[in-house]
């Protein structure tokens, strides 16, 4: 049976090729993920089963300031799409308001994805088309 640590991407790097270093205050919420969420710590005895584990069993980005475990960035971190998002993503991409999905607006306005904002565009001309359908029907009569 193959490890499902094999297939785990490295760490990704920053624009400058360093690790995405971490505030005092991204720090506190990935160590409460790690508690909470990481199927890789142990609480009890206080080790890391992981790949990515320091020589005397601990967790290595428990003590970091940067993110130093994979397990860590591909499937611990993405729970907490906020956090996500302030370390790893572009800070040019947006959140769409209506999927929740991300993307990179083609403006400052932009709040919709492009698949949402065609959906979006036709509901606003279908509603308009109402209105006035609706208004001119009233000034006939």
């Amino acid at each position: 049976m193959k490890s499902m640590y094999l297939n785990i991407p490295p760490l990704t790097k920053n624009a400058a090729g360093t690790p995405y270093q971490l505030t005092g205050k991204q720090r506190k919420k990935i160590r409460s993920l790690i508690h909470k969420e990481c199927c890789n710590y142990d609480s009890w005895y206080r080790e890391c089963l992981g790949p990515d584990r320091a020589d005397d069993g601990s967790c290595i980005q428990l003590g970091a300031d940067h993110l130093a475990c994979r397990w860590m960035e591909h499937a611990v971190l993405p729970l907490d799409p906020e956090l996500h998002a302030k370390i790893i993503r572009n800070p040019a991409k947006k959140h769409c308001i209506r999927c929740g999905s991300w993307f990179l607006p083609g403006s400052g306005r932009a709040l919709y994805c492009p698949s949402c904002a065609n959906q979006v565009r036709k509901e606003h001309k279908r509603d308009s088309a109402r209105k006035r359908r609706h208004t001119t029907e009233i000034k006939r009569s």
